[in-house]
């Protein structure tokens, strides 16, 4: 729209509501109306209604002249259904595309990932996990996260894992709104010992979904664009198309190694969105990663930038790509209890070490199905140390088998992940036969090595890195309303190695 021209955006939106179907020319004639003081169309309120109506008129005005009282909507929506009368409140967070609410735009601060635990804190160890007092901490943590799930105004709309299969994994489900043309999602993420980590696990998947595709990226700013370049090949999720030399965003970041801060691609920090239209980075979540606070969502995103580096590398051949045998494991519970139930569940299942040990010191993990006229099922897990990663691939992949399974023999609707597949979030790498994965080592993994005393999981990796040429920066991608409720979100970019940059 220009200044003098005969309509405006109100005009447009009559104008649509009028062509479209009944729904649409109600919502545009009552939003119309409500902006534009011109009144609403249809029958005005009459008997039980508009005396409820009176009531809150009349509630509203004996507040607001005695000051007594505090607004029952201050900060919450009151919500009634016309059908049975029942009146709900909810918190009311602010939007992360409210062009009001919005925070303004500020630098990132430095992340000490050396402060994140290596495994989320609230979940329990196998040692632990029969302590009542260890259960606790994963309910604590789950009903103050669950002040984002409401039906009507809640960031996440509903848990949806009542009906789900709880054996032999814990599963989660968590439904997701807003997404425009694609309606809703349910998030789904599994665990060994019980639903609340299950649930956990899925608010942090869904979390890691929402700031990708429905928080906007942060308009540019002069302090943006005064900041050092990186530059967008040096990437490891550079596709290396080269773009179509439009214009190219940026946003800030700041380097976990050095605390610089400089600027990256937008496109590279959501890759699913229009500012990676030309497909520039590879469409991946790839690096991103939520937590309680901003270092455990850094380091879950490190490990997940990690793993798509390491799978990239075996699915060209390079590096070491070996078997991992159940002796590797020992007898922990949890790989125990994994294996078990892949025989269970009538999978064979194949454990790859994908070599990033050798590159960054943490381990990356490949499970794949074996033996099946199927495409084989698969999962990745990145930890610090390899019995993790594979914990963490087992798991993921067993989950899948277990839910699809369920869903299938009741019949439910296909997704594009296969018959009944869950959806787990954003894929790591889209279209992957993990059947042509080679395994390049004839001897076995190795287990870890025992580490010195000064060799923590994210030292270990960040000098690594360091060793190597190479950064890793992280753009946190939050907006306002997940911290509320203790969720962070993050994307890590890894650079290239010094030897791979050119």
């Amino acid at each position: 729209m220009t200044p003098g021209a005969a309509a405006c955006w109100a005009c447009a939106a009559l104008r649509l509501g009028a062509a479209g179907d009944a729904a649409d020319t109600a919502a545009a004639g009552l939003w119309s109306g409500l902006a534009l003081g011109t009144g609403t169309p249809g029958a005005q309120p009459v008997g039980p209604l508009a005396a409820m109506l009176g009531n809150l008129l009349g509630y509203e005005v004996f507040r607001l002249v005695t000051g007594a009282l505090r607004a029952e909507t201050r900060d919450r929506l009151l919500l009634q259904d016309m059908a049975s009368f029942d009146v709900a409140s909810e918190p009311l967070l602010p939007h992360p595309a409210c062009p009001f609410c919005a925070p303004p735009a500020a630098l990132p601060e430095p992340v000490d990932l050396a402060s994140a635990p290596t495994r989320p804190a609230f979940l329990p160890t196998a040692a632990t996990a029969a302590d009542d007092e260890a259960a606790q901490g994963p309910l604590a943590a789950l009903e103050r996260r669950s002040a984002l799930v409401h039906p009507h105004a809640g960031v996440f709309t509903a848990y949806a894992d009542e009906k789900l299969t709880q054996t032999p994994l814990k599963v989660g489900s968590v439904v997701l709104g807003g997404l425009g043309a694609r309606g809703r999602r349910t998030v789904t993420a599994f665990d060994v010992h019980h639903t609340a980590g299950a649930r956990l696990r899925a608010l942090n998947a869904a979390a890691t979904v929402y700031a990708e595709h429905v928080v906007p990226a942060p308009a540019p700013d002069d302090a943006t664009a005064e900041l050092p370049a990186v530059a967008p090949d040096s990437l490891t999720v550079a596709s290396g198309t080269g773009g179509t030399g439009t214009a190219t965003r940026w946003t800030a970041a700041v380097s976990l190694l050095t605390k610089e801060v400089v600027r990256v691609p937008a496109g590279a920090v959501r890759p699913f969105g229009a500012d990676n239209a030309d497909r520039r980075f590879e469409p991946t979540r790839a690096g991103a990663g939520a937590g309680a606070d901003l270092p455990e969502a850094a380091g879950a995103g490190l490990l997940s930038a990690l793993a798509h580096d390491a799978l990239r590398r075996a699915v060209r051949g390079a590096g070491a790509v070996s078997v991992i045998t159940p002796q590797v494991l020992g007898e922990d519970p949890e790989p125990v209890f994994l294996l078990r139930s892949a025989a269970h569940l009538g999978l064979t299942v194949e454990l790859l070490d994908l070599g990033e040990r050798a590159f960054s010191g943490a381990s990356v993990v490949l499970a794949r199905t074996t033996g099946t006229p199927r495409p084989a099922l698969w999962a990745v897990g990145a930890a610090p140390d390899l019995a993790t990663a594979a914990v963490d691939a087992l798991r993921d992949l067993l989950g899948a088998a277990q839910t699809a399974e369920a869903q299938t023999a009741e019949g439910r609707a296909q997704t594009a992940g296969g018959p009944g597949a869950p959806d787990t979030g954003d894929p790591l790498m889209r279209d992957l036969d993990a059947a042509l994965v080679p395994v390049t080592s004839e001897q076995p993994a190795a287990p870890d090595a025992p580490a010195g005393e000064d060799d923590t999981g994210w030292t270990r990796v960040l000098e690594r890195l360091a060793a190597a040429g190479r950064d890793a920066l992280v753009v946190p991608t939050h907006a306002a309303d997940l911290p509320t409720a203790g969720i962070h979100t993050v994307r890590v970019l890894l650079t290239r190695a010094a030897a791979d940059a050119g």
